[in-house]
C-alpha cells in the first residue's frame, strides 16, 4: 500500500518542478541581476569609502593650513605692537592677545600630530584597495614627520610665549611650507592615478566603440537573414568573434581595478546576452526574434558600458581640473602672503618724514623682494597654459606684472609712498584671482553647467574647456571692472588734482578690459550661443564692461 502511495505520488512530485518551467529562465535572470546589483553596490561602497578617506585627509590638511596662515598674520600684527618688549612690559590687553596666540598655536600643533597619525592609519587601510592613495598619504605623512611640522608649531608657541614673535613667525612660515608640500604629495598621488586611469579608459573606450559597431553589424546581418527567410546557421561565426572580443575587453576592464568596475559589470552582461544569442543561433528555439532580443540586449549593455566609461573619464578629467585649480590657488596664496608682508614693511617707510640712509637700503631690499613676487607670478603664467588660454586671467597677470614693476621701481628710487598704491592694487588683484577660482555660487552654476554641456563631447581643446571654466573668467572680469570703477570714482573726486597720466592709465586699462571681455563673449557665442548678458547675482550683468565716462575720471 505504501509502495502504491509512493507510485501514485511520484507523478505529482515529478510534475511539480515542471509546472513553473516557463518562469525558470526569468527567475535565473532575476537571481543573476540581484547578484550583479549586490556586486555593484559592494564596488560602490568601496569607491565611496576610498573617496571619503582622501576627502577627509585633504579637507583637514587644507583647514590646518588656513588656520596656520591666519595665526601667522595675527602674530605679525601683534609683533608690530610689542616688538622689543619683555613679557612683563606688555599691557594686559597685549598679554591676553599673546596668550591667545600661544594657545591657538599649541592646538594647531596637536592637530598636526593627530593628522599625521591619521594618515598613517588610513595608509594601512588603503594599501590593498587603493595603492595610489595609500602611497600619497604615506609620502605626505613622511614629509610631515621629516619636516617636524608639529614640533615647528610647538616651537612657535614657545617663542610666542616669550614674546619672540619674529622667531615665532619664521617657525610658523616653515610649518606652512611643510603643509603645502604635504598637500602637493596628495595631489601628485591622485594625479598619477588619474593619468594611468585615463590612459586605460582611452583604450577601453576605443575598444567598446568597436564592440558596439560589431554588434550593430551582427544585428543588421540577422535582420537581412530574417527578411530573406534564410537560416541562422551562418550567423554564429560573427557572434562568436564578438563574444571573444567582448571577453577580452572585459578582462582589461577587470584588470583596471575598482575604478572601472561598473564598466566591467556591464560588459559581463553584454557577454551573457551574446552567449544566449549564439545558443539561439545554433539551436534555434524561439527563432530570429529571440536571437534578436538577445543581441539587442547585448547592444544596450555595450552602449551603457561605453557611456559609463566616458563618464568615469569625465570624472577623472574634472579631478585633474580641480587639482590644477588647487595648485593655482596655493601659488596665489603664497604670493599674497609675501606681498602683504612686503606691504607691511613698506608702510613705516612711507610714514617717515625723511628717509635715512638705512631706510633707503631697506627700501631697495624690499624692491628686490617685490621683484621676486613679480617673477613668481610671471613664471606661473609662462608655465601654465590654462592661464594663457583663459584670456581674462592672462590680462590680470599682465596687469599685476605692470603694478609689481612700478612698485619695485618706486622702492628702488626710495619712494615708498608711491609704492604703497601699487602694492595695494597687487594685493587686491591677487585676492580677485583667488576669489575667481572659488567654486561657483548657485547662480553661476547655471551658467557653468550650460557651458560644460556644450563643451562636452567636443573633443576638448583650448579656451574655456581647460582647467579654468568660463564662469571663473566672468567672475574675475567683474572684479577687475569693479576695481576700475572705484579707481575712476577716486580720480573724479580728486578733480583737477588728478594726474593726467593716472587718468590715461585708467582709460587704457578700461579699453584693454573691454577687449578681453569681448574676446570672452565671442568665445562663448562660438561654443554655445551665449547671450551678451549673463544672469547673475543682482540681475543681468553685462559680460563686456561698459567704459567709464571720461568726464567722471576728471579727464579734460
Amino acid at each position: 500500500g505504501q509502495q502504491g502511495q509512493q507510485g501514485d505520488a511520484k507523478p505529482e512530485e515529478e510534475a511539480a518542478p515542471e509546472a513553473p518551467a516557463e518562469s525558470t529562465e526569468p527567475e535565473q535572470e532575476a537571481a543573476q541581476a540581484q547578484e550583479q546589483v549586490r556586486e555593484e553596490l559592494r564596488s560602490l561602497i568601496e569607491l565611496l569609502d576610498r573617496g571619503e578617506d582622501s576627502w577627509v585627509v585633504r579637507n583637514a590638511l587644507e583647514r590646518l593650513l588656513r588656520e596656520q596662515e591666519a595665526l601667522r598674520q595675527q602674530t605679525g600684527q601683534q609683533a608690530s605692537q610689542t616688538a622689543g618688549k619683555a613679557v612683563e612690559e606688555l599691557t594686559p590687553e597685549q598679554q591676553t592677545a599673546l596668550d591667545q596666540i600661544v594657545q591657538k598655536q599649541e592646538e594647531l600643533s596637536q592637530s598636526a600630530k593627530a593628522l599625521t597619525e591619521d594618515m598613517r592609519r588610513r595608509e594601512d587601510e588603503l594599501r590593498e584597495s587603493d595603492p595610489a592613495a595609500a602611497q600619497g598619504m604615506a609620502q605626505a605623512a613622511r614629509r610631515g614627520e621629516q619636516s617636524q611640522v608639529s614640533q615647528q608649531m610647538q616651537g612657535a608657541a614657545r617663542s610666542a610665549q616669550q614674546n619672540q614673535l619674529s622667531q615665532a613667525g619664521q617657525q610658523q612660515q616653515q610649518a606652512q611650507e611643510a603643509l603645502r608640500e604635504m598637500l602637493k604629495d596628495l595631489d601628485q598621488a591622485e594625479k598619477a592615478r588619474d593619468e594611468v586611469l585615463r590612459r586605460t579608459l582611452s583604450t577601453l573606450i576605443e575598444s567598446i566603440e568597436g564592440l558596439v559597431r560589431q554588434q550593430e553589424q551582427e544585428l543588421e546581418a540577422l535582420d537581412k537573414a530574417a527578411q530573406a527567410k534564410a537560416g541562422l546557421a551562418d550567423l554564429d561565426t560573427g557572434m562568436v568573434k564578438l563574444n571573444q572580443n567582448t571577453l577580452g575587453v572585459l578582462d582589461s576592464a577587470r584588470e583596471a581595478g575598482q575604478d572601472v568596475a561598473p564598466v566591467a559589470a556591464l560588459l559581463s552582461k553584454a557577454s551573457d546576452a551574446q552567449s544566449a544569442a549564439i545558443i539561439g543561433i545554433r539551436a534555434p528555439i524561439g527563432g530570429a526574434l529571440l536571437v534578436r532580443d538577445h543581441e539587442t540586449r547585448s547592444l544596450t549593455q555595450l552602449r551603457l558600458a561605453l557611456e559609463e566609461a566616458k563618464k568615469i573619464d569625465e570624472d577623472a578629467a574634472e579631478r585633474e581640473r580641480d587639482q590644477k585649480i588647487r595648485e593655482l590657488k596655493q601659488v596665489y596664496r603664497k604670493v599674497l602672503e609675501s606681498q602683504v608682508q612686503i606691504r607691511q614693511e613698506t608702510g613705516p617707510l612711507a610714514e617717515a618724514a625723511e628717509l635715512t640712509r638705512r631706510d633707503r637700503q631697506t627700501a631697495r631690499a624690499l624692491g628686490e623682494r617685490q621683484e621676486t613676487v613679480r617673477a613668481e607670478l610671471g613664471d606661473l603664467l609662462a608655465r601654465t597654459t590654462e592661464l594663457a588660454e583663459a584670456k581674462v586671467f592672462e590680462h590680470a597677470h599682465k596687469r599685476l606684472d605692470s603694478l609689481a614693476t612700478r612698485a619695485r621701481t618706486s622702492l628702488d628710487e626710495a619712494q615708498p609712498r608711491t609704492a604703497l598704491a601699487s602694492q595695494d592694487s597687487i594685493i587686491r588683484g591677487v585676492k580677485d584671482l583667488l576669489d575667481a577660482l572659488e567654486d561657483p555660487e548657485a547662480e553661476d552654476r547655471k551658467f557653468s553647467d550650460g557651458a560644460e554641456q556644450q563643451e562636452g563631447g567636443g573633443g576638448g581643446g583650448g579656451g574655456s574647456g581647460g582647467a579654468i571654466p568660463p564662469q571663473k573668467e566672468l567672475r574675475l572680469l567683474r572684479s577687475i571692472q569693479t576695481a576700475l570703477a572705484e579707481r575712476t570714482a577716486e580720480l573724479a573726486e580728486r578733480g583737477e588734482e588728478a594726474r593726467r597720466e593716472d587718468i590715461e592709465e585708467v582709460a587704457a586699462d578700461q579699453r584693454d578690459l573691454m577687449g578681453v571681455g569681448q574676446e570672452l563673449l565671442d568665445r562663448l557665442q562660438q561654443k554655445q550661443g551665449q547671450p551678451s548678458r549673463i544672469e547673475g547675482e543682482g540681475g543681468d550683468v553685462p559680460l563686456v564692461p561698459e567704459p567709464a565716462p571720461p568726464e567722471k575720471a576728471g579727464e579734460p
